[in-house]
């Protein structure tokens, strides 16, 4: 099973359809499930703050796709991203996934004062600790809700 975080952006309603539309088993996680309309794919509710709801959704998965979610009314986005991040490591942990997609960025491997790009370098540090295949995704540019 394909668990498919932030299944209503922009990334992630694109990837929900090409895996179903190529017969992948796939289950979309999201924050309002009024937001998604496609009744023949499995969704489970989830606040990414909450780690307990989060490792419900990904029980019974074997590949996670992550990112780090934006939030433009948040008043600590590093603590925002770092928390969440924490809590994608410990669902993995928790549920056997064996394999993480993770959408990340150009520019996340390098340390510093790299300004948004920090919240792909947040996310790679954290999660490459986990022994599962990891894949990063490193597109030369931002991928992002901003239309919304």
């Amino acid at each position: 099973m394909n668990i498919i975080v932030g299944a209503t952006g922009q990334v992630g309603s694109n990837l929900i359809k090409e895996l179903k539309n190529n017969g992948f088993p796939v289950r979309a996680v999201v924050r309002n499930p009024e937001k998604f309309t496609d009744k023949t794919i499995e969704v489970k509710t989830a606040d990414l703050f909450n780690l307990e709801q989060l490792t419900e959704t990904f029980k019974g998965g074997t590949t996670v796709f992550v990112l780090t979610p934006e939030n433009p009314a948040s008043n600590d986005i590093l603590k925002d991203t770092t928390r969440i991040v924490e809590n994608y490591k410990e669902a993995v942990q928790a549920t056997g996934i064996k394999k993480i997609v993770a959408l990340s960025c150009i520019g996340s491997h390098i340390d510093g004062n790299t300004g948004n790009v920090l919240l792909s370098r947040i996310l790679e540090q954290t999660l490459e600790g986990l022994d599962i295949e990891k894949v990063f995704i490193r597109p030369s540019y931002y991928f992002s809700n901003w239309l919304g």
